[in-house]
């Protein structure tokens, strides 16, 4: 909690150090620091983007983290790491930008903002940090997060006015 807290506090502009960005590796990357139990990462399609690697790959743990621990209904079953065969999507977005999505229970539309709020939870145990350090790194990227459904149902977090080399 104390690491989240200070990355939660420390990341502005200033402190990013951009540069070209493979997103599919940064995927796989951060997928392979985070215990996914039985779920699935897929990848379809690269794109390359200009960001802090370190701060993206914060990103993309804390959306798997939640995805594992949430994605799925039976929330003991997500809890043990199992992951209940939820696939985790991570694509670009037509006209820049990229996506991570899931296809699990999703969030319900009324609490969909609250999602990246600080201090939001929905369980005892969480810190209601990891959503909103998601936020506050996209904020000092410049990028816009949105939280909406995926097309199974799930989760999707679409962040745009992401920077891509050569614009």
């Amino acid at each position: 909690m104390v690491e989240e807290l200070r990355e939660l506090t420390t990341v502005d502009r200033d402190s990013l150090d951009a540069d070209r960005v493979n997103v599919a590796s940064a995927a796989h990357t951060a997928w392979a620091h985070v215990d996914t139990g039985g779920a699935a990462l897929q990848v379809p399609e690269n794109a390359i983007i200009l960001a802090d690697i370190d701060y993206l790959l914060h990103v993309f743990e804390n959306l798997f983290r939640n995805a594992i621990e949430h994605g799925r209904p039976d929330e003991a079953e997500a809890m043990l790491g199992d992951g209940g065969g939820l696939t985790v999507t991570v694509g670009p977005l037509e006209g820049g930008g990229f996506f991570v999505e899931d296809d699990g229970v999703g969030i319900p539309e009324n609490e969909r903002d609250a999602v990246l709020d600080h201090g939001y939870t929905t369980t005892d145990e969480g810190t209601g940090l990891g959503m909103s350090i998601v936020r506050t790194i996209a904020d000092a990227h410049e990028w816009t997060v949105s939280v909406t459904e995926s097309d199974a149902g799930g989760a999707r977090f679409e962040f745009r006015n992401v920077d891509r080399p050569g614009e």
